[in-house]
């Protein structure tokens, strides 16, 4: 019987990393090997002793390839799960265990008289306020945006009020203009109060 193509996936992938763990773990040997018998050769005692402590890592990237692969090889070999019947299969080496009936669980029939309720309806962000016309004129009168704050439209005022007013050499029907809108802005805030 062909074992299931997940597993031989699976058993693949693992072979593959084992292969890699083993190559990586014999080309660091390898280096550190050459490199220790180098020290001798220069009579650096402690480099090579160093170097030669320093094979637990090729060695433990070895030992991780090996278990990987044995692994790889007992997943082919392992039975499958059962497919007839209502078997129970434990199997310690994996930490599963399967038991019940070989058909899948399905779901109860609904009643056809049930509905189902209604979708909840999505609540949709506020829109952006809108202003009257007039709103907005004075806004731009007085160089704002509509919708700012009292205390920005207050403080702009009293910042360009010097250079409006009449009696510092201002035009008087631009100081009107600019009076009525402020005037007006004035009313809005205490109506929106």
């Amino acid at each position: 019987m062909a074992a299931p193509r997940s597993r031989t996936v699976a058993a693949a992938t693992m072979a593959l990393q084992a292969a890699g763990c083993l190559v990586v773990g014999a080309i660091l040997a390898g280096v550190i090997l050459t490199r220790a018998r180098e020290a001798r050769l220069n009579q650096e005692h402690q480099y090579a002793f160093d170097s030669q402590l320093m094979l637990v890592s090729p060695l433990a990237f070895m030992a991780v390839g090996l278990w990987l692969g044995v692994r790889s090889g007992l997943v082919l070999l392992r039975p499958h799960p059962p497919g007839i019947g209502g078997q129970t299969r434990n199997d310690p080496a994996d930490g599963v265990s399967w038991t019940g009936p070989s058909q899948p669980r399905r779901r109860p029939a609904k009643r056809r008289n049930q509905t189902m309720p209604p979708p909840s309806p999505i609540q949709a962000p506020d829109p952006a306020p809108t202003y009257p016309d007039r709103y907005c004129r004075a806004c731009a009168e007085l160089g704002l945006e509509p919708g700012v704050s009292w205390e920005v439209i207050r403080a702009t005022w009293r910042r360009k009020l010097p250079l409006w007013h009449p009696d510092r050499g201002g035009d008087q029907e631009r100081w009107l203009r600019k009076q009525a809108a402020y005037n007006l802005l004035q009313a809005w805030e205490q109506f929106r109060l």
